[in-house]
């Protein structure tokens, strides 16, 4: 399993698959190539990439990282790659000498490998959420103090830490804007609408469900207008988790150990799905983004509201996880707004209420474990029809007015649409 620095970035929104990881692509070429002598370079891309890339802002985020060198884009829809994320990068010197032809693959949030490379560093020697959950409770340990006999204490702090103030500070910046976002897309705000309908005489309930919704809607409208959020586990889902964080911050006013707690107990759901699922809409649909995200949030809620053991986080997030078991990616017009924005909004909803009924079961014999539900959901993501995994070609996307409103450089035939 690799390390939850690996699983909790920040980053540019509206993908962390198509932003953040393009990015740390080419900061990796620029690493390994750019003493050789740039003088310009030839990214291909493929699959999802292509399909959905400029609608979820591939090209800015190259564009900001290439700046300096003069680059092309091919938009290869053609091609069956061996994973939907990949982008081949060419680079060229003086005279069209090739330095570099490497290939990378976008494994999901923000995550990447690279052809010929060694594989990432496992930090955690585990395969499942319960072989953690056994050394928790032999040992007598919290989740974070688990965490921490395997990574650095301080830099887990710091990632918390970055965390909360990307959660306040995205909220306070998405609930301060109105207009239409600019894209593909014409995308209204709604967080400030749906934020200034709280009223003083509203019921707690009202409260939060408008509060929640709000909240989540302003993350997700910051994250696809390039802002900047934290990949829990994607920037497709980037509102999910915050919007349960900031109603459980607000309402039970927990310590900051108590908040360490509830984002490590999140974590351990979030390498364990990494490790032997996806949080890749373009490998598992909606379920690996929102659906993850739901699980991760529902854990950490049931901390922080319930200080829950690790039985309870368990089944907190075994409840969220399941609730999304076979929902698609089928993003209109290759952006990340219709669906994606208002499913963060009800599914974190759901994350509070999972939580919820997980505390009301405490103690009750548990006949689903989350080892199961992952494994439920790798298999219904892989068995989803490709046109369900962020390609834009079914669903919501073909039935769209917006459907095809994408690059004008790519020209789609009949089966591609």
């Amino acid at each position: 399993m690799l390390s939850v620095k690996e699983l909790f970035k920040v980053g540019h929104g509206p993908s962390s698959s198509h932003t953040i990881a393009p990015m740390r692509m080419c900061w990796y070429i620029l690493d390994h190539y750019e003493k050789e002598g740039i003088d310009h370079l030839k990214i291909t891309l493929y699959g999802s990439f292509a399909l959905t890339g400029k609608g979820h802002l591939l090209d800015r985020a190259v564009d900001e990282v290439f700046a300096k060198y003069p680059h092309e884009y091919v938009w290869d829809i053609k091609s069956k790659p061996a994973h939907p994320n990949m982008m081949r990068i060419e680079v060229f010197g003086k005279g069209d000498k090739l330095i570099a032809n490497r290939l990378f693959t976008s494994v999901g949030g923000g995550t990447f490998t690279v052809e010929g490379d060694e594989p990432a560093k496992n930090i955690y020697p585990y395969k499942t959420f319960a072989e953690m959950k056994a050394i928790i409770k032999k040992e007598k340990l919290t989740p974070f103090q688990f965490l921490c006999k395997h990574e650095s204490k301080e830099e887990l702090i710091k990632l918390y830490e970055d965390m909360i103030k990307s959660f306040e500070g995205t909220i306070k910046s998405g609930l301060s804007k109105t207009g239409v976002i600019e894209g593909l897309v014409a995308f209204d705000r709604r967080a400030k609408v749906v934020y200034d309908t709280i009223k003083p005489t509203d019921t707690e309930w009202c409260k939060r469900i408008k509060s929640v919704s709000a909240y989540a809607l302003a993350t997700n409208e910051e994250a696809v207008a390039y802002g900047m959020v934290v990949t829990a586990p994607t920037c497709g889902s980037a509102g999910t988790m915050p919007a349960a964080y900031k109603w459980a911050v607000d309402k039970y006013k927990p310590t900051k150990e108590r908040i360490y707690e509830a984002f490590s107990a999140a974590a351990l759901i979030g390498i364990t799905i990494k490790q032997n699922g996806s949080v890749a809409g373009a490998t598992g649909g909606c379920q690996a983004e929102v659906g993850v995200a739901t699980g991760l949030a529902a854990a950490m809620y049931a901390v922080i509201a319930y200080n829950a053991d690790i039985d309870e986080v368990e089944k907190a997030g075994e409840v969220g996880l399941q609730q999304l078991v076979g929902m698609t990616c089928d993003a209109v017009g290759q952006c990340a707004y219709v669906p994606c924005i208002q499913r963060n909004a009800i599914y974190a909803m759901r994350a509070i209420s999972s939580a919820e009924q997980a505390h009301l079961l405490k103690g009750q014999r548990q006949l689903v474990h989350i080892d199961d539900t992952i494994a439920v959901l790798y298999q219904s993501g892989n068995e989803l029809n490709e046109g369900y995994k962020e390609t834009s070609k079914l669903g919501l996307a073909k039935h769209c007015k917006y459907t095809l409103k994408f690059n004008k450089n790519i020209q789609f035939d009949e089966e591609d649409k």
